[in-house]
Order: structure tokens, then sequence, then C-alpha cells
């Protein structure tokens, strides 16, 4: 499979894109993983530790 990428007035044959597709499936083999963790670590966890810290700080004796 050829792609021809047009700069600057010349033409460059990238080839095997297969292979490099293949080589990325083999560093990432749980693909899905980011949709799951990046909500989870910017949303669910920052909630879960403000709320904790707000009933922390608002309790009437501190241990």
């Amino acid at each position: 499979m050829l792609i021809f990428l047009k700069t600057s007035m010349k033409f460059f044959i990238v080839s095997n894109i297969q292979n490099k597709f293949n080589f990325y499936n083999l560093i990432m083999a749980a693909a899905y993983l980011p949709s799951i963790l990046v909500p989870l670590v910017g949303l669910v966890f920052p909630l879960i530790g403000m709320a904790s810290l707000f009933l922390y700080i608002e309790k009437e004796e501190i241990v």
C-alpha cells in the first residue's frame, strides 16, 4: 500500500503502512484504557478527594 504525499512540489512515497499499524497495535494492546482512565482520573478521583476532604474539615471534632 502506497500513499503519496505532496510536499513542496515533491512526491514522497510512504510504504509499509500496514506494518506500522501492526507495530502500534503491539505497543498498545488495550486501546480502550485511555477512554476509561482519563475521565476516571480527571473527574471521579478529584470528586472523591474533594468530597472526602470537605467531610473531614467540616467535622466538629477532628481526631
